[in-house]
């Protein structure tokens, strides 16, 4: 079994025997009054359902399930009946033939305690696309590309800047990559730099690196206990008795949160109040909405916390890991990191950086920073949606509030899908391959990157943007080496534990500059 029973259920004493017992009885009253054409999938056990064959890689796990059962299944997490889907002919339909049906969330301990009025977590409505379209708006519409350019590049220069180059010093890598995407949201969502030192060297940019790092933790934090799964969601005596302590974790959590945004609410409307003439960020924006009387959404503080921790967490994971394992895969094949540099030069040149505009020339490093959202899949279980009513799936009957995951890192991998799945090949992307068309924004059902449809990410095209620019910058301005004479194919490439797809260690490499700007 893969997982410790003793912390999926833990000792009561007498009283939560019993509790337990009546609750089993009831629990193998319902499983045995289940409906009768559900897709296959494993025998599961009394009270916990499958939640046993959940290990350290949910995802992995989920895949070898797949294997056995289908590309459609059923298990049963506690009480909970839970189709997995698991082919891009499944994907398909889920999100998108039946894409509105499938449109809801489940309530969990989470979105309870910590989001109640974001844009991931609750349920398709009216008020929550309103503010899928302000965050949208904000952050990756073309125009917002284009006014943001600037700050990309100053943030990007100055990592570059302080980072050591002298081919010697061991540098961690993600802590740099955390410096600058959180100072490019916090400019794009707050105008302003999130750290206030700019540029400078020694104890200050310590200082920075920490104060950026500090802020970082809260935002790990964050998401991942939006990954954590609690027991209580399954089987609701242990919410009640919160046996792992997690709601109370929550709670915590929660006022440190707000406390960061009440922060910068007060900041703002402090600057409302003066009087002088600035540009408004998202802040402003849904403060603009909170104090409209005529809105027909009724937008409040709780509904701008919710949408500038989407922005933050979204923005700045997925982007930090994607990067991460970019440079891994160049770090780990010098010919790749050769290639994409030997374009970067034939295309960019030695006299000046990297810009955005390079970027739709640089054909070998889009197939390359494509290859890494397939095999380093961020999230490769998409987060659960929800049938409102009954319905079909391939012939099977799924009861109204099903919980569906879709199996994205799974799709991804998939043998008859994609070649070598498991090997690192920019070129599956290039002119003459099959999947040379294949893109990521949720077009193609073999490469959910950023999922698709009602629910897919409202931020896919400045993601797309951050990764490829960063990724560029950084093999354009260093080459990279490992320390202490590690053999580039020694390089450790596990994933970490958890439902997030990231390096289990960190990387540590040495850069040394190849420009001379």
């Amino acid at each position: 079994m893969k997982m410790n029973l003793p912390n999926i259920v833990p000792s009561f004493g007498a009283g939560g025997v019993v509790a337990a017992v009546v609750l089993g009885i009831l629990l193998l009253k319902l499983f045995s009054s289940k409906p009768k054409n559900l897709p296959p999938g494993p025998r599961g056990l009394p009270i916990i359902g499958h939640l046993h064959l959940l290990g350290k890689h949910p995802h992995e796990d989920l895949a070898k399930l797949s294997a056995t059962y289908g590309p459609v299944m059923s298990l049963w997490f506690g009480h909970k009946l839970t189709v997995v889907a698991s082919s891009p002919a499944a994907a398909e339909e889920i999100l998108k033939t039946q894409g509105l049906n499938f449109s809801s969330r489940n309530r969990t301990s989470f979105g309870e305690l910590i989001v109640t009025n974001d844009i991931v977590f609750p349920d398709d409505t009216a008020e929550r696309r309103h503010l899928k379209k302000i965050l949208h708006t904000q952050l990756s519409t073309t125009k917002q590309l284009q006014l943001s350019e600037n700050v990309r590049a100053e943030e990007i220069s100055h990592v570059i800047r302080v980072m050591p180059q002298d081919g010697k010093t061991v540098v961690p890598v993600r802590t740099y990559l955390e410096v600058v995407v959180t100072n490019i949201l916090s400019r794009m969502i707050l105008k302003k730099r999130f750290s206030a030192v700019a540029g400078k060297a020694g104890a200050d940019q310590g200082a920075e690196l920490q104060e950026v790092r500090n802020f970082r933790v809260l935002v790990e934090e964050i998401a991942a206990c939006s990954l954590h799964m609690d027991p209580g969601d399954f089987i609701p005596i242990f919410k009640l008795l919160d046996i792992q302590g997690f709601r109370s974790r929550l709670r915590n959590l929660r006022k440190r949160m707000d406390v960061f945004v009440n922060n910068i609410i007060s900041e703002h409307l402090e600057q409302r109040k003066s009087g002088q003439t600035y540009e408004k960020d998202m802040v402003d924006v849904l403060l603009d909405q909170m104090e409209d009387e005529t809105s027909r959404f009724d937008i409040s503080e709780k509904h701008i916390n919710g949408l500038l921790w989407n922005s933050f967490i979204g923005g700045t994971g997925t982007t930090i890991d994607v990067v991460e394992w970019a440079l891994s895969e160049c770090i780990r094949n010098p010919k790749l990191m050769n290639k994409v540099q030997d374009e970067l030069d034939t295309v960019v040149g030695k006299s000046r950086r990297v810009e955005d505009a390079d970027i739709p020339n640089l054909k070998y490093l889009q197939a390359m920073v494509k290859e890494v959202f397939r095999l380093h899949l961020s999230t490769p279980i998409l987060f659960p949606h929800v049938n409102k009513t009954a319905c079909k799936l391939f012939g099977y009957d799924i009861p109204a509030g099903t919980t569906v995951l879709v199996c994205a890192g799974t799709i991804a991998r998939d043998p008859s899908v994609w070649d070598n799945p498991l090997e690192f090949r920019p070129e599956r992307f290039l002119d003459g391959s099959p999947h040379v068309n294949t893109d990521v924004q949720g077009n193609h059902f073999e490469l959910l990157t950023f999922g698709s449809g009602r629910r897919g990410c409202p931020g896919i095209a400045l993601a797309i943007t951050m990764v490829h620019i960063l990724t560029a910058s950084l093999l354009h301005s260093f080459d990279w080496s490992l320390p202490d004479g590690t053999s580039p194919m020694d390089l450790d490439m596990s994933d970490a534990p958890g439902r997030l797809h990231r390096r289990a260690k960190p990387l540590n490499a040495i850069p040394k500059a190849r420009l001379s700007i």
